[in-house]
């Protein structure tokens, strides 16, 4: 990956993985049932298909709404907030795992999460630096069928850990974690760009394990670390890091989205809300 992308993934990438809005075409209850194991490999899989992406090739619109903070010692400053929108398409692979295709829009706004800037000033340094604009480039993800995550084709300078936790049943409540580790190593010997994200995912139990699901919406809680990013022009030894705490929705239509969001794709990039399918054509035809 050339240094241009290295610094957007910085500048802009909440997550490669990415959380989701809810599906128009989602699952309903039914009367018949289709119980999962959730402990085994094969429930877990079809879990993680059925609550951020697809069992088919459906476009999944996936989103989220959080706010950023600055953390130095032990004080926190309130900064800006994003709103993120992740379009995915899923197919099976021959193996029994899943591919899929996946591109992400991302907007940094007002910390109330109301208005996408394309500047802003810098609380620590009083700097008013220009926001990078669009996200991160189309990829596309494996999940194998014993749950090992990566990208299709690597890409050099990153580094990523990824991790599906243990799905936790309470009653009719069902939850999915996961934690994405990634570092963005920047040619030069500049110091390396690194994010955790963590997504839990709420779905009914019986919505999941309806004989006819293949897209359930889900409640997303996101919470994130991450390096000063680079267009903050933070001083250089600044210590300390950002954190983000936000929600979001899994295979959602557009009508269930930040406002905020959909405002600036109008302004910015109107062209995704005719065809955001368009977005993985890339990835997704090679």
């Amino acid at each position: 990956m050339d240094r241009r992308n290295l610094m957007k993934l910085a500048g802009t990438g909440i997550a490669l993985s990415a959380t989701a809005p809810a599906l128009m075409g989602c699952s309903k209850a039914a009367t018949a049932t289709q119980p999962i194991d959730y402990q085994s490999d094969a429930g877990r899989l079809k879990t993680v298909l059925l609550m951020r992406g697809a069992l088919d090739e459906r476009l999944v619109t996936n989103w989220i709404r959080a706010r950023y903070f600055g953390v130095i010692g032990d004080k926190m400053q309130p900064l800006f907030g994003v709103v993120a929108a992740t379009f995915n398409r899923y197919r099976q692979m021959e193996n029994g795992g899943y591919e899929y295709a996946t591109r992400e829009i991302a907007y940094f706004t007002d910390h109330d999460c109301t208005e996408a800037l394309e500047t802003y000033e810098n609380p620590y340094t009083g700097e008013v630096v220009s926001i990078p604009q669009g996200g991160v480039d189309a990829a596309l993800v494996r999940i194998g069928p014993d749950m090992h995550y990566a990208l299709a084709e690597e890409r050099p300078g990153i580094e990523m850990k990824h991790t599906f936790y243990p799905v936790h049943l309470d009653g009719d409540d069902v939850w999915l974690t996961e934690s994405e580790n990634v570092a963005v190593n920047f040619p030069g010997g500049l110091p390396p760009f690194r994010y955790q994200d963590v997504a839990t995912y709420h779905a009914p139990k019986a919505e999941l394990e309806a004989a006819d699901a293949v897209a359930v919406q889900a409640l997303v809680g996101y919470s994130s670390v991450t390096s000063w990013r680079p267009w903050l022009n933070m001083p250089a030894g600044t210590q300390g890091h950002l954190t983000a705490t936000g929600t979001g929705r899994t295979n959602s239509s557009f009508d269930a989205m930040p406002k905020a969001w959909i405002e600036a794709t109008k302004k910015r990039n109107p062209h995704i809300l005719d065809d955001p399918g368009a977005l993985l054509d890339e990835v997704w035809n090679k």
